[in-house]
């Protein structure tokens, strides 16, 4: 299925927000040479009544990857949600 002009500006902002995100937190040196790959994203939307109380949610998800690649990756960051995980796959110490 072909994207619309919007969905592939909404997906190129996704990831800009993402390495954004990454230099922000001190996961990466932007001079790295380090580039995104692949991305999963999930979000929760709470919608509420005039009371303020939680009525519903939904949960919206966005993946430049295959289904299989992404159970991959959402099951090394459930592993450890401080980057751990990721490092000791890929043999560092």
């Amino acid at each position: 299925m072909s994207r619309t002009p919007e969905q592939i500006a909404a997906d190129d902002a996704i990831e800009a927000a993402i390495e954004q995100a990454r230099v922000a937190y001190g996961e990466d040196d932007p001079d790295s040479g380090k580039i995104i790959t692949a991305w999963y994203l999930v979000s929760k939307a709470s919608y509420f009544d005039g009371d303020d109380d939680l009525v519903a949610w939904s949960f919206f998800k966005r993946s430049s990857m295959d289904i299989g690649d992404s159970q991959g990756i959402l099951n090394v960051a459930s592993i450890r949600e401080d980057g751990i995980a990721s490092a000791v796959l890929f043999g560092e110490d």
